[in-house]
Order: C-alpha cells, then structure tokens, then sequence
C-alpha cells in the first residue's frame, strides 16, 4: 500500500499544488484547510507523514500539532513566518522539522521522504521490541502456532490492512486480534 500523507493547509492553491505534487509521486494524499478537519482526518487515516501550515483558522497549527503529538506521525510544520521562536516552539512540541514558506519541492520531498524514513524505522523498531515479549508465546507451540507467531509481527507492521481472524469458539481469536493490535503502529490508540 502507498504511503500515506496528510496536508493542512488553510490556501486551497497549495493543497492542491502539493497534492498533485505527492499523488504524482504515487502516495495516498488527504487534504484538509483547517486543524479541526485536519485532526479528525489524521485520527481517522493514520498518515505517515503531516505537513502542517502555522496559520489556520480556528485552532492554529501550534494547537493541532500539541493535540497530534502522540500519533505515529511525523509532523513537518511549514510557514510564511519564518521567527525562531516560532520554529523554536514547533520543534518542542515534536515538529519533525519547520520550513519557510515558499518552500523549494525537491527540499520538501526529500525532507518528507526522510521523514517517512524515520516513522519505518519507529515501526520497525516498536515491532522487533514487541517481538521480544512473552505475549506471542500465549498462543500455543503447535507447529501451526508457531508459524502463527512467526507471521504476526509482518501482519501488524501495515496499517492500512484488515485482517480478519476466524476460527471455532475457544481458539483464542481474541488473543491473536489483541496481538496483532499490540504490535502494530496503531499500539497507541484504542482498538
């Protein structure tokens, strides 16, 4: 599945302009003009990547970046402002990076794409740690089982997946669907 990103930004020409420029590098692209749609869009997609205009109506980018700051999203915060102690601020309250308005497309790809990089390797890192508990050993050491334990961990890392798990009452469905939620990016929020 494509990498997802979100764009909040309250100028309809550069939520379009930017989205054809991600669409046209094959990712899935949700815009939104201001923080409220914007929060409500991130909670309900899980983008990999936000980019976050400064400015917005009604709750302002500092606000929207506070209320998404535990999301497994990496956050890049873009301005017309360029004050350091507005990038000062971002940056404390988990900006993966703070860019000047108008902002050159080749440096905004390459900081989004390191940007990505860094939420895989978060993912990857929270599953292999996830790999080491017990947690996986409480569904049996049946050859099938262990070949259920061994796939897990690949089933969680995408989060755009739906699984479904079947099976006769008493198998331990529950078990496998609290597992493969506990390993995946989405840990954090409620099932």
């Amino acid at each position: 599945m494509a990498d997802a990103i979100l764009l909040i930004d309250d100028d309809a020409a550069i939520l379009r302009a930017l989205g054809a420029f991600f669409e046209s590098r094959g990712w899935d692209t949700y815009r939104e003009l201001t923080g409220e749609s914007g929060i409500q869009t991130a909670e309900r997609v899980l983008p990999d990547v936000i980019l976050l205009d400064f400015r917005l109506p009604g709750i302002d980018g500092l606000e929207v970046l506070d209320r998404l700051r535990g999301t497994d999203s990496a956050i890049i915060v873009m301005s017309g402002e360029g004050d350091i102690a507005s990038a000062v601020e971002a940056m404390r309250l988990g900006a993966e990076t703070f860019l000047v308005k108008p902002v050159d497309l080749p440096l905004l790809e390459a900081t989004v794409v390191r940007a990505l990089e860094k939420v895989k390797l978060r993912r990857l890192n929270r599953t292999l740690v996830g790999q080491g508990g017990s947690d996986l050993e409480a569904i049996g050491t049946s050859p099938a089982m262990r070949e259920l334990r061994r796939q897990l961990p690949l089933l969680a890392r995408s989060d755009r997946t739906a699984i479904l798990v079947t099976g006769e009452p008493g198998t331990g469905k529950r078990t496998v669907a609290r597992l493969l939620h506990d390993l995946s990016p989405r840990a954090g929020a409620p099932c």
